[in-house]
């Protein structure tokens, strides 16, 4: 968990634990939407949150409903040499293993900030006096948890826990591509 939450994850569509996992799994290519481990075929993977299958009607994805990485213990990635239990898998099997309360109250915060002020300018754009296009994206996470303590009703040490976190991106991005141009052959 310390490993993935020191590690740069892009703004490129927010921080998600299953993109990472594409750039350092061997055999492993793609993306959240579509995936290929060990040459199988797109939508052959499965996804288990804390043991349960999280498959949708497209197998193994993932992505509009994953979890914070602020909510991660563990994430596993299953290639191959699995056990009879990951069964219904031809590719391979993500495992997320999600934080638990505990007697202690415990939480972390994460916030991003990419904006254009902050960019230097290309030097095709300077050539041509064009200024910097807008490129602003924001990331804010956090998350708490702990025992349940209600005073005067309920202390919940060494029996009920609690965790949440939560997750925003959001991204503008005004600018252009590069110019495209046809000719005839």
């Amino acid at each position: 968990n310390v490993q993935l939450l020191d590690l740069p994850l892009s703004f490129g569509g927010a921080r998600l634990a299953e993109n990472f996992a594409y750039k350092i799994t061997p055999w492993a290519f793609g993306g959240a939407w579509t995936s290929h481990i060990n040459g199988s075929t797109s939508f052959s993977k499965d996804t288990l949150v804390d043991g349960a299958s999280a498959t949708t009607m497209r197998a193994g994805e993932f992505s509009q409903m994953s979890n914070s990485v602020e909510a991660l213990q563990e994430f596993k990635i299953q290639t191959s040499g699995m056990s009879a239990e990951y069964g219904r898998s031809q590719g391979g099997v993500y495992n997320y293993v999600m934080k638990s309360g505990a007697n202690q109250i415990h939480g972390s915060v994460y916030g991003g900030l990419r904006n254009e002020v902050l960019n230097a300018n290309t030097f095709v754009n300077n050539a041509n006096g064009v200024r910097r296009a807008l490129d602003r994206k924001i990331n804010y996470a956090g998350s708490f948890g702990g025992p349940v303590y209600l005073p005067k009703i309920y202390d919940g040490h060494n029996r009920t826990f609690f965790y949440t976190a939560y997750e925003h991106y959001r991204d503008r991005s005004l600018g252009f591509g590069g110019p495209s141009r046809t000719a005839p052959l």
